[in-house]
């Protein structure tokens, strides 16, 4: 399902996108695995160790850190914290693939109850109106393909999927 067209040539594009990506989907996955055992995270010095492990291949712009510190200030009381803490089970980084020959990452699955929540983060820039809808169906197509596997894995479940857009 990847379509290059909505990622390349973007003018709107992240300089080190990938990396930035790279970063940001670390960071995530260390807060889940802290906020999971119930202990406290110390998002900014999980920060600066990820971006000095990249020194000096990759330098980022100023703003990128500014979005970067950002996001990690705001882990301590970001939506998701109580989510994960209350789940019975929590999974992250799941490899994916399917009979359609696609292949994925699941960034975090929270297993409580017969309720099932995927989530994918999503570290694009702010999209324009004109690549909104583009973008919309094509991360719903990533989650639906996600969500009906796992269905299939557990079908007296309630399997729900969200794509979660954490910069700007």
């Amino acid at each position: 399902i990847h379509n290059k067209e909505l990622f390349v040539d973007n003018k709107f594009a992240r300089k080190n996108g990938t990396i930035f990506g790279t970063i940001v989907h670390e960071l995530m996955e260390a807060w889940v695995h802290v906020i999971a055992h119930q202990k406290e995270f110390k998002a900014k010095s999980k920060l600066q160790y990820l971006l000095k492990k990249r020194e000096p291949k990759c330098v980022f712009e100023d703003k990128a850190i500014k979005e970067l510190e950002l996001l990690a200030d705001s882990l301590a009381s970001h939506s998701w914290k109580e989510r994960i803490e209350n789940s019975d089970q929590v999974f992250t980084e799941i490899p994916f693939g399917n009979a359609n020959d696609y292949h994925g990452i699941i960034d975090l699955m929270l297993i409580s109850n017969k309720s099932i929540q995927l989530v994918d983060w999503k570290t694009d820039v702010e999209p324009t109106e004109e690549r909104y809808d583009d973008l919309k169906t094509h991360y719903a197509k990533q989650m639906t393909y996600y969500v009906d596997a796992v269905q299939e894995l557990y079908p007296s479940y309630e399997v729900k999927g969200e794509c979660v857009f954490l910069t700007k």
